[in-house]
């Protein structure tokens, strides 16, 4: 039998915060090991975290936006220029952001 262990390092105080957010965070850096390959450990990083939390809030917006209906589907012909016929059809998504 054959055993590895894969580990997520913060460093404290450092990285200020609750005992919850340091179990994230370490849990979080632990992930990253394990996705890096068996036997690994990787320290949090702060510029990680934020990363993934910004992933996070986009995929929630998308996932409301798709709710709310604000996604507008568009067909735009491609013309072949030598003939001034279509040839093609793309599909275009936009999105209706109501602040941006």
């Amino acid at each position: 039998m054959q055993v590895s262990a894969s580990m997520g390092i913060v460093l404290y105080p450092i990285i200020d915060g609750a005992d919850d957010d340091l179990l994230r965070n370490a849990d979080q850096a632990m992930y990253v090991a394990k996705t890096s390959g068996k036997g690994r450990f990787h320290l949090f990083e702060c510029t990680l975290d934020r990363l993934t939390q910004t992933r996070h809030e986009e995929r929630d917006r998308i996932h409301l936006a798709l709710d709310e209906g604000e996604f507008v589907l568009y067909y735009q012909p491609i013309i072949d220029m030598c003939t001034g016929k279509i040839k093609a059809v793309e599909a275009l998504l936009r999105w209706r952001h109501p602040q941006q």
